[in-house]
């Protein structure tokens, strides 16, 4: 399988645990669904059969090409998890709930398109993307918006040179530029934002 096939393997199983608050009626019936995927990597990393469901037969089977490491999945889990019962309430919080969210998955993407790059680029991008996925909810934490540009001026320095290969993990973080309460772009603009990003090699 080829490295895209790998990274929407990454990118559908973090879907999966965004959607488990969207499709219950309660943070605890969200636990339980958060906790089958925390069994789920403790099984791929026990290199057992996972359970049969696609995403996860898809996450074994790039976890196990890529060498993703369990411990960076279950990361992912407990960040999605904590965030069950509400925004993070300081810019400390929502930079390290980004870093672990947002930030993790474009850094693993990273290591899956561009396996000798450095993956710091890719992170600091998805810190720009998860601050401002918060912005978008309306999380009212001061300094958000200033932090979600800094972290953007920050990615665009860091990828200059970086392959283009590795590109498309950073790439969403464009998404970024304009979050905010009910200022979510259209599908059709959001993908011309990405094909220009990716275009550029800028977000």
């Amino acid at each position: 399988m080829g490295a895209r096939a790998d990274v929407l393997a990454l990118y559908a199983f973090d879907l999966e645990l965004r959607r488990a608050a969207r499709v219950t009626t309660s943070p605890q019936t969200a636990e339980i669904r958060l906790a089958w995927w925390a069994d789920a990597v403790d099984t791929m990393a026990a290199n057992e059969a996972p359970p049969a469901h696609p995403v996860a037969q898809a996450l074994s089977a790039a976890a196990l090409r890529r060498r993703l490491p369990p411990q960076d999945l279950h990361r992912v889990i407990e960040a999605r998890r904590q965030r069950l019962y509400g925004p993070p309430r300081s810019l400390v919080d929502a930079m390290s709930w980004a870093d672990a969210t947002h930030g993790l998955i474009a850094s693993l993407a990273a290591r899956i398109l561009a396996p000798k790059a450095d993956p710091a680029p890719a992170a600091l991008a998805g810190r720009a993307e998860g601050l401002g996925a918060l912005l978008a909810e309306g999380a009212s934490v001061s300094g958000l918006r200033e932090a979600r540009d800094q972290a953007l001026t920050a990615a665009n320095q860091a990828l200059v040179g970086w392959p283009a290969a590795g590109f498309p993990a950073a790439a969403l973080a464009t998404l970024a530029r304009t979050a905010g309460p009910g200022r979510g772009a259209s599908p059709t603009g959001r993908r011309v934002r990405l094909i220009w990003a990716v275009a550029r090699g800028r977000i």
